[in-house]
C-alpha cells in the first residue's frame, strides 16, 4: 500500500523479538530485503532475500519464494549484473508458470514484463503475458487486469506499436483507481510517458512521467525515480526544471553530489584523504565524511574497489598501469 516506512518498523519489530517464529523472521527478511530493493539500497537487500528465497522454495511457500527472487532480480539490475538478474527473472516465471498462487506475483510480474521488454526479449515478454491472461481466467479482479493489461503495454513497446502500448498502459492505470498500489500505479504511468513520447505526445508524456516521479519520490523508490528522469532527459527535457534538482542529480549512476565527484577523482588518483582536503580546501573530517559517503553509494568497503566500481560505471577514467618490464 505504500507505507514502506511502517512496514520496515514492523519488520524490524519481528526480527529483534526472540518469540518470532522462523516463518515470521523469513517475512520480516523478505519484506525488509524487498523494499531495499526497490528503494536502491542493494546492500541491505541481497542476504536477506537469498535467505527468504531459499526457505520460501524448500518450505514451499510461494508469496514468500517470488517475493524474494524479484528482490534478488531488481539487486542484480542494481549492480549492473546482467546474467544473475535474467535467471533470476527465468526462475520467478519458471516458478509461476508451474504454480497455482499467481497472485502472489503480481506487482513482480508487471516488472519483469517491463524488465524484458527494455531488453527486447519479445519472447520473454509473451511468456509473462500469457501467464497474467491465464490468471485473468481465473480471476477477473481489477488488479489482475491491471495487470495484464500493463503486459500488453509492453507487447505494443516490444514489437513497435506505441499507440498499442499507451492504451494499454493507460487502461493499467486506470484499473487501479480505488487501488492503493503506488508502485505499481508508478511504473504503469512511466511506461504510458515514454509510449506517448514515441508518438510525438509531448505534453501528455512530460505530464505523465512527472506524475510516475512525484508516486516515486513520495516512496523513496529511487531506481524508479531516476528511471523518470531519465525518460524525460532522453526526450531533450531539462530534468531540473521539470523534477528538481534532486532528479537531475540522480541521472548519475551512484547518485553521487558533485563534490563527492571531486573527491571520487582525487581518490582514484592515489590521494589520501589529507591530500584530497588540501587540494579541495576542506577539513579531513568532512573528506572522510564524503569518502564513506560515496564508497556507500558505490557498494564497495575500500578505496581500491570503490575506484574500480566508479570506472566501470563510467563516473571516471582509471588511470592506465604502465606496461611491465620483463627482465
Amino acid at each position: 500500500m505504500g507505507d514502506w516506512d511502517r512496514a520496515l518498523a514492523i519488520c524490524s519489530e519481528v526480527l529483534d523479538d526472540d518469540r518470532s517464529s522462523p516463518l515470521h523472521r523469513m517475512v520480516a527478511h523478505e519484506e525488509s530485503g524487498l523494499i531495499g530493493a526497490l528503494r536502491g539500497d542493494r546492500r541491505r537487500a541481497r542476504a536477506p532475500l537469498r535467505h527468504a528465497a531459499a526457505f520460501g522454495r524448500s518450505n514451499e511457500i510461494f508469496g514468500l519464494e517470488v517475493g524474494a527472487t524479484w528482490g534478488m532480480a531488481m539487486a542484480a539490475v542494481l549492480d549492473g549484473d546482467e546474467a544473475g538478474a535474467r535467471h533470476a527473472v527465468s526462475t520467478m516465471v519458471e516458478r509461476c508458470l508451474a504454480k497455482e498462487e499467481w497472485h502472489y506475483a503480481l506487482p513482480a510480474l508487471r516488472w519483469a514484463a517491463t524488465y524484458l521488454a527494455e531488453r527486447g526479449d519479445r519472447e520473454g515478454v509473451a511468456r509473462c503475458h500469457r501467464l497474467l491472461a491465464g490468471a485473468a481466467t481465473q480471476n477477473s479482479t481489477a488488479k489482475v487486469l491491471s495487470a495484464l493489461a500493463h503486459a500488453s503495454g509492453e507487447l505494443g513497446a516490444a514489437y513497435g506499436d506505441p499507440a498499442q502500448a499507451s492504451t494499454q498502459f493507460g487502461r493499467a492505470v486506470d484499473l487501479l483507481h480505488g487501488i492503493t498500489a503506488p508502485f505499481e500505479r508508478g511504473l504503469s504511468q512511466l511506461r504510458r510517458g515514454t509510449a506517448l513520447a514515441v508518438q510525438g505526445d509531448r505534453s501528455a508524456a512530460i505530464e505523465t512521467i512527472t506524475s510516475a516521479y512525484r508516486t516515486a519520490r513520495h516512496l523513496g523508490a529511487k531506481p524508479l525515480m531516476r528511471s523518470c528522469a531519465t525518460a524525460l532527459a532522453q526526450m531533450g527535457e531539462q530534468v531540473d526544471r521539470r523534477l528538481g534538482r534532486l532528479a537531475a542529480r540522480s541521472l548519475d549512476p551512484a547518485g553521487l553530489t558533485r563534490r563527492e565527484r571531486e573527491v571520487l577523482r582525487l581518490l582514484a588518483g592515489g590521494r589520501t584523504n589529507r591530500q584530497i582536503a588540501q587540494e579541495l580546501f576542506l577539513s579531513t573530517r568532512t573528506v572522510d565524511m564524503h569518502v564513506r559517503n560515496l564508497l556507500g553509494k558505490l557498494g564497495c568497503s575500500s578505496r581500491v574497489v570503490g575506484a574500480r566500481r566508479a570506472a566501470e560505471l563510467g563516473l571516471i577514467d582509471l588511470p592506465a598501469r604502465p606496461p611491465e618490464v620483463r627482465q
